[in-house]
């Protein structure tokens, strides 16, 4: 315990940096059509808004500037094939689906039952050094600045609260899963990945306060409705015929969709409680009005919060304007100000 209490003290001395993104001084008037309504899902309101963004994103995504109306080349046939056989693969036998490391189910599950303790909680985080380093660096954050150095981890955890310790362990858990480097694909996207899901996740947890949904599970829909991109990239950076561009429009329209299908895989893998795997279901769905969730719908307007944030930070997008009436884009507005937040 004194080992641990050595950690604490280091950690709760040191001081708290986060990178920093440039944004966009452009701004664009918003449209009535982007307007949500009081009564129809924000999906079905800004289909055309997510569709346009999600093209482009795309395109920053995959370092592609322009996309054609071409048939399939080579690349674009082998990375579909490949990517529509882990698909079509047993859980327990695709071995390009994540694992997460151990110590997370047990811990999650503890999180879950109504009788845990939080020295019980404090043992199990205690075990993981990875996961210790992440609670003493949320503990260390201007959000609760508890800089105690004798005081016992159960303690700490408990001042740091039930939702906090459970994000804060998906986060360390999912974090080397989704950043990579290497290879042509790996070093263009792989770290974007990483950006995408935490952006998503954050805006799904500020709007699941707004329509009063359990944060965490909109946090975890978040994250993981991006998770399938980890396999689309290392099955990229694969195939060793590259020598012409993905360039077509039918392959983005395919990526996007095995992405997709892959994410749901990983969830069902990780056993997700049945909303969560709804969700991301529904997010594979064109038509807008499949969107019936809470969460689904959720997800849908995070994403567009998540791809809008980074393209307007990459000069790639318009910034909109903040409405001036507070019962006008509130609830993206608010995800939109929480991703500012976290960037800065």
């Amino acid at each position: 315990m004194k080992f641990i209490n050595s950690i604490i003290s280091f950690f709760l001395t040191g001081n708290n940096t986060e990178c920093t993104h440039p944004s966009s001084e452009a701004s664009i008037e918003v449209t009535k059509s982007n307007k949500p309504s009081k009564t129809t899902p924000w999906s079905a309101q800004n289909k055309n808004l997510y569709s346009q963004l999600e093209d482009k994103y795309y395109q920053y995504f995959i370092g592609v500037n322009s996309l054609l109306k071409l048939n399939l080349n080579t690349f674009e046939t082998d990375a579909i094939k490949s990517l529509e056989k882990t698909i079509t693969m047993d859980h327990s036998q695709a071995k390009d689906i994540p694992r997460l490391p151990g110590v997370v189910p047990k811990l999650l599950h503890l999180l879950k039952t109504d009788d845990f303790n939080w020295k019980q909680v404090a043992e199990i985080i205690a075990s993981d050094p990875v996961i210790l380093v992440e609670i003493i660096r949320v503990a260390n954050s201007s959000a609760y600045n508890l800089k105690v150095k004798d005081e016992p981890l159960e303690h700490i955890i408990a001042k740091i609260g039930l939702l906090e310790i459970r994000i804060a362990v998906m986060r360390v858990a999912l974090k080397p899963i989704m950043m990579f480097e290497g290879g042509y694909f790996l070093k263009h996207s792989g770290t974007k990945i990483w950006t995408h899901a935490v952006n998503t996740a954050v805006a799904c947890r500020s709007l699941a306060e707004i329509y009063k949904y359990d944060p965490f599970d909109a946090y975890l829909a978040g994250i993981l409705s991006n998770l399938g991109m980890v396999i689309v990239i290392k099955k990229l950076n694969e195939i060793k015929e590259f020598t012409i561009a993905p360039r077509s429009i039918q392959f983005q329209e395919s990526l996007l969709k095995l992405s997709k299908h892959l994410s749901i895989k990983i969830a069902e893998s990780w056993e997700m409680q049945p909303s969560i795997i709804l969700a991301l279901s529904e997010q594979f769905h064109s038509d807008e009005k499949k969107i019936e969730s809470a969460l689904g719908n959720i997800t849908y307007e995070a994403t567009t919060v998540s791809m809008a944030h980074i393209l307007v930070n990459k000069n790639l997008w318009l910034q909109r304007e903040y409405a001036d009436n507070a019962d006008e884009h509130m609830p993206f507005d608010k995800a939109y100000k929480e991703l500012d937040s976290l960037n800065s």
